[in-house]
């Protein structure tokens, strides 16, 4: 948890440094670039949403990591384990026991400092287990690379709202060891 914390807070920190100091406009390309992370973080919403593992290998940085405020981690290999467990599942005709319902980003504030970005946002995830409904809300920052294949979802850092009462769900049974 500490070396996913000193990362974040160096990203951030290096942020906010390169900024430069008593400059109010952005960078021409800014709105192109923030409209990109928007378009990703949408298609990433809707992988949640049909358990498409794709968009996760495709736009998660290969050492992605999210911190939330239980201290639950989740690490890009992980999320696809689960994504691909659901699919089949589903794929099988059966019902997986966390259905995902609908998740989706309210309208995200990207800020672009160069080859990295930053997006503050408030995420939503409707979802079930086992028939018992929740809405889980997470006010979440998240940090973006620019790679040689585009941008790329580094890390995230959310605190996570849950329904009360809380559904009893146990592990993922795809990462559960």
């Amino acid at each position: 948890m500490w070396k996913a914390l000193a990362i974040l807070l160096v990203i951030t920190t290096f942020a906010r440094e390169s900024q430069p100091q008593g400059v109010s406009e952005s960078p021409p390309d800014t709105q192109s670039i923030a409209a990109q992370i928007t378009s990703r973080i949408r298609e990433i919403n809707r992988a949640y949403e049909s358990r498409d593992h794709r968009p996760f290998e495709k736009y998660y940085s290969s050492d992605y990591i999210n911190i939330r405020k239980e201290v639950v981690y989740n690490v890009r290999d992980q999320l696809i384990a689960m994504l691909r467990s659901d699919a089949h599942v589903i794929r099988a005709g059966k019902k997986p026991d966390h259905i995902t319902k609908s998740f989706r980003s309210e309208d995200p504030q990207i800020r672009v400092y160069g080859t990295l970005a930053v997006a503050n946002s408030v995420k939503f995830h409707d979802w079930e287990y086992r028939g018992s409904p929740c809405t889980t809300r997470f006010v979440a920052t998240d940090v973006w690379i620019r790679e040689d294949s585009g941008w790329k979802l580094a890390v995230g850092a959310a605190n996570t709202f849950h329904c009360d009462p809380l559904p009893w769900s146990r592990p993922h049974p795809a990462v559960a060891a």
